[in-house]
């Protein structure tokens, strides 16, 4: 069964927002009993946690029909209860309706995205845990934490992929020339076969090239697309909507599938922003500081080595403060 399959089941829902005692009892013996149910249920009750949470984002159309679905059958129960109380047997809601719903409707449009719609998958990975996706054209897809994206294998089309966050790509050619593009934000990236990264943030998106060849494409612009060569870094301004591309060593960008942090001459604004996105620390830079350049290999899920060794190659000027950092003049 798969876990998406768990978001129409409304016992299912029951046990996960433990909103019905008695659904509650029973999944939680079916639990007991059986460790591949058990699996797919903790499967489940994570994506519910990501797609609540607003790591996996759903079309307003989808969503809209979902809800329309949802409090059809929300008023159906209500009038079975309605009925079984005037006939003086006991019944209670399934859920807490009014806190719930919303929730609940963005559930079941993505529930009915993947299982109704042949060849389309939603896939996640949680905070600091990193995931190895295989798909159906033999492509392998590093997933990094925090992060998830949709897809869509449809025969005959192009192979086509919505992420939202940070993944590595080794893509499978294919005889047919179907293309393998990736959307992010406002940013196409266009494949035949090859190994890439691709970043994406509120301000920027970065994609940088091991192997092959890409071409990038801004969303409905007018201008040409930009090609890239392996080696090379481009990067996509979402407020000049701009692409610039320069040479970079890719191990540095592509190291934290390996669990590792690489810094190579690094500077104080490059030190700031892995801290932040590699670390989930908040930085603070003082105004007009200038650090000399920082090298070293780290582990990417130990925030106290680098933060040792940062203040042990600039002493005094590394100011820890709970979960953030000052870096001073």
């Amino acid at each position: 069964m798969k876990p998406e399959a768990f978001l129409l089941d409304d016992s299912f829902l029951a046990w996960h927002f433990r909103s019905d005692e008695d659904h509650w009892k029973h999944w939680e013996e079916l639990r007991k009993k059986d460790p591949v149910l058990r699996g797919q249920m903790e499967e489940a009750g994570r994506m519910i946690d990501v797609i609540i949470s607003g790591g996996i984002q759903v079309e307003a159309s989808r969503e809209a029909a979902a809800r329309v679905r949802l409090m059809s059958r929300v008023q159906a129960w209500e009038n079975t209860r309605l009925s079984r109380k005037k006939a003086g047997l006991s019944s209670r809601r399934l859920f807490l309706w009014s806190g719930l719903a919303a929730s609940v409707a963005i559930l079941v449009a993505v529930a009915y995205w993947v299982l109704t719609d042949p060849g389309r998958q939603q896939y996640y990975a949680e905070s600091g845990n990193a995931r190895r996706i295989e798909l159906p054209d033999g492509s392998v897809v590093d997933l990094n934490g925090s992060s998830s994206m949709k897809t869509s294998f449809v025969k005959g089309k192009d192979r086509e992929v919505w992420l939202d966050g940070e993944a590595y790509f080794k893509v499978a050619r294919m005889k047919s020339g179907r293309k393998f593009i990736v959307h992010t934000g406002d940013l196409d990236v266009e494949v035949l076969g090859t190994e890439f990264n691709v970043k994406g943030g509120a301000e920027r998106t970065e994609v940088v090239l091991e192997s092959g060849k890409v071409q990038l494409s801004i969303a409905e612009a007018a201008t040409g697309k930009v090609v890239m060569q392996p080696g090379e870094l481009a990067e996509f301004s979402r407020l000049s909507r701009t692409i610039t591309k320069r040479d970079v060593n890719t191990r540095i960008y592509t190291s934290w599938k390996e669990g590792k942090v690489i810094f190579e001459n690094a500077g104080v604004d490059e030190i700031a922003e892995v801290l932040r996105d590699r670390y989930d620390l908040r930085v603070e830079v003082e105004t007009g500081t200038v650090l000399g350049e920082f090298n070293g290999i780290f582990p990417s899920d130990d925030p106290e080595i680098v933060l040792t060794a940062l203040e042990k190659t600039y002493a005094g000027r590394i100011v820890r403060r709970e979960n953030s950092v000052v870096i001073k003049k």
